[in-house]
């Protein structure tokens, strides 16, 4: 179960519209959410970016170090350099990570 746990939602942002990778994030944060998990979303970062700029590799850190504090990582498919360092890193870190179709399950499991 990811009740009580906090999730990082890993997932493609610049690959595509980041509108559209925004919202995507934030429906399988609110699947975390129904399932008692609470969410951590990187891609909301987006919008801090357009009115403080910072480089790249300042958001990547930044995000890394957020999910050192996670319990597990929900991996959004698609294309990302920066999601596949962040699965690489969780795994490391020996965190529980699955894909979102396992939380519309009702009885996922783990990957």
């Amino acid at each position: 179960m990811i009740a009580h746990c906090l999730v990082y939602v890993s997932g493609p942002m610049t690959n595509g519209d980041p509108e559209l990778n925004v919202r995507e994030a934030l429906r399988v944060a609110e699947l975390i959410l129904e399932r008692g998990g609470v969410p951590y979303v990187p891609q909301l970062t987006h919008y801090w970016h357009l009115v403080y700029p910072h480089e790249h590799a300042f958001w990547l850190e930044l995000h890394l170090l957020w999910l050192i504090l996670c319990h597990a990582l929900v991996r959004i498919p698609g294309l990302s350099v920066d999601a596949d360092i962040e699965e690489a890193e969780a795994r490391r870190l020996g965190l529980r990570i699955f894909v979102p179709t396992d939380l519309e399950k009702e009885d996922f499991t783990w990957r």
